[in-house]
């Protein structure tokens, strides 16, 4: 299975040739953002494994060396946009609202079923230097920054998964992913920067589970990594590996790997540990960026604590970079990480009260994915106990909120929380047991 792919802008800048020619001499060129057109007049320009969508909407900045900033909102995106701008540095960003239904026009349903149509918005951004009779082509990689909101796992609901487009949502949408497809029970699921959904299927067939992949809710899912013995508690895709990763929980704890071709355990020589069944239900957390690190909680058994880190996988072999312990990042003894999110250029890490805890309080961390190293954010503008994310929102970070008394949790929240602020926006919400809207059965 091809799983490569990229959503690449191409911006021409034309000083000097065709409708740049006018313009040679004059310290200006033509900005030219072939944002326009359907989606079977991509293929016909970029090989499928560089596909574009159509879009319904694009918001467009261009900063030039003057300082005076270009663009608009363009909703008529028929043909390719262009800008005339002076010569110097530029700075372009994007925020695009795919069409999928026009993007599907012309494609096979195989083609179909693989467009990312769980997401909402994309944004790039990128700099170039004009000089007056120079053509300047830039290349940006759009990267989701919305998409659905999508419920937790679902316990007594086989084969169904939830989504939604609002937080507020009572009539979420369900899709049924056919038959023996279980979703795993853990709620753990990873959107890649396309806006494709990787989880896990634990079918009732003994020795058939496997990872999929889901871009299209009209389409059945795609395997993944299958056969796998082990029982992954979170999942990372590494973009420029083209590698899924799962942390799973054993007696030794074990992180699996794999290109839908071959599956392989990795090789931990390292001075940290893999959580294991010893770590009680400190859950086994991995996210992954998009130059191929990963980010994990292990356990420094010298010192006795767990500990994040920044690591790669080379030849199947963990390689750890950078390491932070929890005191270092001012999680306490009773407090646990419980999911990791890379969004706008950071890794934002949920804390929550560990499960038996008497008082129940959780908080985000914004940390620096180079060094690990802590960034300024407000705190929550009331009291959180956050325990997955559950999409991506542009300027905003989208969670499930669950107290809990014990092992059992007490109410669930499909919440937001504000980057710049710290407001947060308590949404869809229910008592485990209690009619079926969004949240039924969350395990946590």
């Amino acid at each position: 299975m091809k799983m490569s792919v990229y959503l690449l802008v191409g911006l021409t800048l034309l000083v000097g040739l065709g409708a740049g020619c006018a313009l040679s001499g004059s310290g200006q060129g033509i900005l030219v953002l072939p944002l326009g057109g359907a989606g079977a007049s991509r293929l016909a320009v970029y090989d499928w494994s560089e596909f574009m969508p159509a879009f319904s909407l694009a918001e467009v900045t261009v900063t030039t060396s003057d300082g005076v900033p270009l663009g608009g909102t363009f909703t008529d995106l028929a043909t390719d946009l262009q800008f005339t701008v002076p010569a110097g540095p530029i700075t372009v960003q994007v925020r695009a609202v795919p069409d999928w239904a026009a993007t599907a026009v012309g494609l096979t349903s195989a083609q179909q079923a693989l467009l990312p149509t769980l997401a909402r918005e994309y944004t790039a951004s990128g700099t170039t230097t004009v000089t007056d009779g120079q053509t300047v082509t830039l290349q940006l990689k759009l990267v989701v920054s919305q998409t659905a909101v999508m419920g937790p796992s679902v316990n007594n609901y086989p084969g169904i998964l939830r989504y939604a487009e609002t937080i507020m949502a009572d009539s979420p949408l369900n899709f049924a992913m056919g038959p023996d497809m279980y979703p795993s029970t853990l709620p753990y699921f990873r959107f890649d920067r396309f806006g494709r959904l990787f989880f896990f299927v634990n079918p009732s067939t003994a020795g058939s589970q496997h990872i999929v992949v889901w871009a299209d809710p009209a389409a059945p899912p795609l395997p993944l990594l299958s056969s796998i013995d082990l029982y992954p508690w979170c999942l990372a895709y590494d973009e420029l590996n083209n590698r899924i990763y799962a942390y799973a929980k054993t007696a030794t704890g074990a992180l699996l790997t794999g290109d839908g071709a071959a599956t392989l355990e990795v090789t931990n020589t390292t001075a940290y540990y893999f959580l294991n069944s010893d770590n009680n239900a400190q859950p086994n957390v991995v996210s992954a960026d998009r130059d191929g690190n990963l980010y994990l909680v292990m356990n420094d058994s010298l010192n006795s604590t767990n500990v994040l880190v920044r690591a790669t996988v080379d030849g199947g072999e963990l390689a750890v970079g950078q390491a932070i312990s929890y005191a270092n990042l001012g999680i306490t003894v009773d407090h646990w990480i419980e999911d990791l999110q890379l969004q706008d250029g950071s890794l934002y890490v949920a804390v929550a009260t560990s499960t038996g805890a008497a008082s129940q309080v959780g908080f985000f961390l914004r940390l620096d994915p180079a060094t690990l190293s802590l960034a300024s954010l407000p705190a929550p503008s009331e009291a959180i106990v956050p325990r997955r994310f559950l999409g991506l929102m542009d300027g905003q970070l989208v969670f499930a909120d669950a107290p809990r008394d014990g092992m059992a949790i007490t109410v669930e929240t499909v919440c937001t929380f504000d980057l710049d602020d710290g407001t947060v926006v308590r949404g869809a919400s229910e008592s485990p047991g209690s009619a079926a809207t969004f949240l039924n059965m969350f395990y946590c």
